[in-house]
């Protein structure tokens, strides 16, 4: 199996200095091992610790009287660091509002000043303004948020450049520079090379949104030969006091099809969901949303390969994760490889990126129930420009089919059987996968909609020796569309403090909703997509009223209607532990739509009660019943998906989940589909009659799903959406395959065998998937 060391974290330092012993004439390192810099903080193996203690280069020695030598003077290198490998024929970095130069003290870098340069800004209408920062960010750097230049009429920068693909990085603090420009009013359009990048862009509340003191942008633009750059800020003309402001312009070359494909090249990234490639021709312009040193450490614009990009690492990548892959992936490491790029150009990304990892684990047996899965919010409508970043440094991790797994990117198959040993010819090999997917507007008015990349271990054990996937780091760009935008919309607000903190509310709109705020404790909303102003009332666990007198409340509002009697617009649950799912209470329509019913033994919990449990007697359908919940007494939101398993086992065995008639070890479905499945046998209880009827992926993947929901611990179950979810990558396996022959349709299923021919059922039966909402 690939190793996985045991990670460790090493904690700050207030100083890099300290008594590490070193032999005379500062020789080798003999002593304790010294801390690293802040920068290096992240997780590192024991096989790091050790690269990195061989890696320092200590210099600089103290003689004291006691004849000890110590080291007085620490100069750091971490071995195999990334050297600035590309040298950048354009390195613009403009500092907007002022004169003279200023150091980044980060990363060195010089930003000259745009005022009385020859960046200096045209205007065609009144004046732009300069004006220094009220208040300074707190970042060590103050470079380039210093100072801004700021106008309630259009100005545009123009940069010479050379012909190429380049890098453009806007960089804003929104913060109060005078008393005539109010922070919350900048309102701005930025054009660059005929594409619209940003529109009506308001940067306070994209940087409230995210609770940061400043918003960076970066883009990618093709300059064509002898051609200027025309970088224009339009104040919108939505408000009158709306203005355009800048802090920093930053344009750096890169090197030739780093991102872009080469108009010799017939190919591009892989088009998902199509046969056919995507290329990314000159004329696209492209917006960088995410980039990741996927299981590593942030790397910043210094450790680059030379185009000052910003890597985010360990903490981005993990808050992006689902619930199971938190829980369950690891973080492979290897310091001491020396990446070799053979197959790809070394600049396309640090070496650090291919020397740290995330994978699923060694465990089989938990890789067959989820999937290593990142949901990144982005804009619909758009296509985006996928780079995902392999490395294969486990020793173990060596020829073709060690490691194989599946990708999926926004629920479609973008590859099959994943193999980096195959793609890089080699372990230790860095190579990257480009690919190219449309996102569709999600339901109601979102402005903002989940990408979902997904990584799958083989569902065909024969076939490799470890059923893990494997990433290293990943890259996401929108692209623009057809109109040359790249524009989305201001992310929402952060809720104001009456919707934060609803236990002591404040009532924003006090002219709709004044007493009912004072007598009911309640805050204010909107439904229907913002059209409706609502006043919004919820039972809280502590209060004195209990739930069956505000069940009674709801009741009796929904039955009268006077014009002075307050309206009841409608009502939601919070968690529901429906404690009796069954096949008998899933019913339906004329249209085979699935309908859950009876939910007379159900229990309604808070957010905060459906995170452990609920003490109660226990009720429910023999065979159906969750095993913990009959032993402890106590009832969670996985008991639920444990009688859901119970289902998917009846309608993958067509019989009843318990058959008394039956010998002992038949009677109870679940128990004996476990069984089976454990020692092979489950061909023996699988419905003949699905034979031709169902895709060999998809079957095996309906089989995970069952097996994963009847674990006997809860804690190893998924939870309801990642079963959701789980049942949407079967039907898109079946989906993407269509009718087709498949000689292998039970035999990848441990002791199936079956020769005839497989046809794929009727998408129909899984439409309900496409809209969990039901109809």
């Amino acid at each position: 199996m690939p190793f996985h060391p045991t990670a460790f974290f090493l904690p700050h330092a207030p100083s890099i200095i300290r008594q590490a012993r070193i032999q005379p004439a500062c020789g080798p390192a003999s002593g304790p091992l010294p801390d690293p810099p802040n920068d290096y903080d992240t997780y590192y193996s024991m096989n790091q610790a050790r690269s990195i203690r061989a890696g320092y280069h200590l210099t600089g020695c103290l003689q004291l009287a006691s004849g000890e030598t110590f080291l007085q003077i620490i100069t750091l290198h971490v071995a195999g660091d990334s050297p600035s490998v590309y040298k950048p024929v354009d390195d613009i970095t403009l500092q907007c509002g002022l004169s003279g130069d200023q150091v980044n003290q980060q990363d060195g870098r010089t930003w000259s000043g745009d005022i009385n340069s020859k960046f200096s800004p045209s205007q065609a209408a009144g004046s732009s303004s300069v004006f220094k920062a009220a208040t300074p960010i707190s970042s060590s750097s103050q470079v380039p948020y210093t100072a801004a230049r700021l106008s309630r009429s259009e100005f545009t920068y123009t940069f010479p450049l050379t012909s190429g693909q380049k890098f453009i990085r806007l960089y804003f603090y929104p913060t109060s520079y005078a008393a005539e420009f109010d922070r919350s009013k900048s309102l701005f359009s930025v054009e660059a090379g005929g594409f619209t990048l940003l529109r009506d862009f308001n940067a306070s509340v994209t940087a409230d949104a995210f609770s940061s003191e400043t918003v960076s942008r970066e883009f990618c633009l093709n300059i064509a030969s002898e051609q200027s750059l025309n970088i224009t800020f339009t104040p919108s003309r939505a408000s009158p006091d709306a203005y355009a402001f800048i802090n920093g312009i930053e344009i750096v070359s890169m090197p030739d099809n780093l991102y872009y494909t080469s108009p010799q090249s017939a190919d591009g990234p892989v088009s998902v969901g199509s046969i056919n490639p995507y290329p990314i021709e000159n004329n696209t312009a492209m917006e960088m949303v995410y980039r990741i040193n996927v299981g590593g450490s942030q790397l910043s614009f210094n450790r680059d390969t030379g185009m000052y990009r910003n890597w985010d690492g360990i903490q981005v990548d993990y808050n992006y994760l689902d619930d199971l892959s938190k829980n369950f992936s690891v973080l492979p490491q290897n310091s001491s490889i020396q990446p070799d790029f053979s197959e790809i150009p070394e600049y396309s990304a640090p070496e650090e990126v291919y020397r740290t990892a995330r994978s699923m684990g060694t465990n089989k047996t938990i890789n067959k129930i989820y999937n290593l899965t990142w949901g990144f919010q982005v804009d619909s409508t758009f296509y985006y420009f996928v780079r995902l970043h392999f490395c294969e440094f486990e020793g173990d991790v060596t020829l073709p089919g060690d490691r194989l797994f599946q990708i999926f990117i926004s629920n479609h198959t973008a590859e099959q059987m994943a193999d980096v040993i195959t793609w890089s010819r080699g372990n230790g090999k860095p190579v990257y996968k480009d690919y190219v997917v449309f996102v569709p507007a999600g339901a109601g008015s979102k402005k903002k909609v989940n990408l979902f990349l997904a990584l799958q271990a083989t569902p065909k054990d024969r076939l490799t020796n470890y059923n893990d996937a494997i990433l290293n780091g990943l890259e996401i760009f929108k692209l623009s569309d057809s109109n040359r935008n790249l524009a989305g919309p201001n992310p929402d607000p952060p809720p104001p403090p009456n919707m934060a903190q609803p236990e002591s509310p404040k009532v924003s709109d006090k002219k709709s909703i004044p007493l009912l705020a004072i007598i009911a404790g309640v805050v204010s909303g909107h439904v229907d997509d913002g059209a409706t102003p609502v006043a919004i009332k919820r039972l809280k666990p502590e209060s004195s009223q209990g739930a069956r007198e505000f069940k009674t409340e709801i009741e009796l509002l929904s039955q009268l209607r006077h014009r002075h009697l307050v309206s009841l617009i409608g009502d939601a649950q919070g968690t529901v532990i429906h404690r009796d799912v069954k096949s008998t209470n899933i019913l339906l329509d004329e249209k085979w739509v699935a309908k859950v019913s009876d939910f007379g033994l159900s229990k309604v919990c808070t957010t905060t009660m459906s995170k452990i449990h609920i003490s109660t007697t226990v009720k429910g359908s023999f065979g159906y019943l969750d095993p913990e919940y009959y032993r402890r007494q106590q009832l969670t939101v996985k008991s639920d998906v444990y009688s859901f398993g119970v289902v998917l086992c009846e309608v993958l065995c067509a019989r009843p989940a318990v058959v008394h008639a039956a010998e002992k070890r038949q009677m109870n479905l679940a128990e004996w589909t476990k069984s089976c499945h454990r020692d092979g046998e489950l061909d023996q209880i699988i419905d003949p009659n699905m034979k031709g009827e169902i895709e060999t992926d998809c079957l095996n993947k309906f089989v995970e799903i069952a097996m994963s929901c009847i674990s006997d611990s809860g804690i190893e179950r998924p939870s309801m959406d990642d079963v959701v979810r789980g049942l949407v990558f079967a039907l898109q396996l079946h989906q993407n395959y269509g009718e087709r022959n498949d000689d292998e349709a039970f035999a990848s299923v441990p002791g199936c065998a079956m020769n005839e021919s497989v046809q794929c059922i009727s998408e129909t039966i899984f439409s309900e998937i496409n809209d969990p909402n039901g109809r």
